[in-house]
């Protein structure tokens, strides 16, 4: 994203030696002590995990859709009893994250409010690179 201007400039730069980008790495170190120091690690997990299996089951759908509307593309995997094995996966993903909202539903909503905190970012950062 640094790269595309969407982000610090900053943390596009690698270092010469170690061929690392440092500064992309601190800026997650310090937003990884934010987070530690903001709750306890079961909240932090269902933040995360919740986010994630939700964008994990976004993904999915996305493969279900675009196999759908666009059957003519290349293929370059195929998917094992498709499209049962990706509405399994997509049906048990919605399974959980309606039981891990029910069970954490503060927790959950910040996980999600987390996620919508890059928008207004993105939208400040693709303004700048314009």
């Amino acid at each position: 994203m640094a790269r595309d201007g969407v982000f610090f400039r900053r943390c596009a730069e690698v270092h010469p030696r170690w061929r690392t980008p440092v500064w992309a790495l601190v800026l997650q170190g310090i937003w990884s002590c934010v987070l530690a120091l903001s709750g306890s690690y079961s909240a932090l997990l269902t933040y995360v995990t919740f986010a994630s299996l939700a964008f994990n089951a976004l993904t999915v759908t996305a493969l279900l859709a675009l196999r759908r509307s666009r059957p003519e593309a290349l293929r370059p995997y195929r998917v094992a009893l498709y499209p049962l094995v990706p509405l399994a996966y997509v049906a048990g993903a919605l399974f959980f994250l309606v039981y891990i909202f029910a069970g954490a539903p503060a927790e959950s909503a910040i996980g999600i409010a987390i996620v919508l905190l890059g928008l207004p970012a993105y939208a400040v950062f693709r303004r700048a690179a314009a």
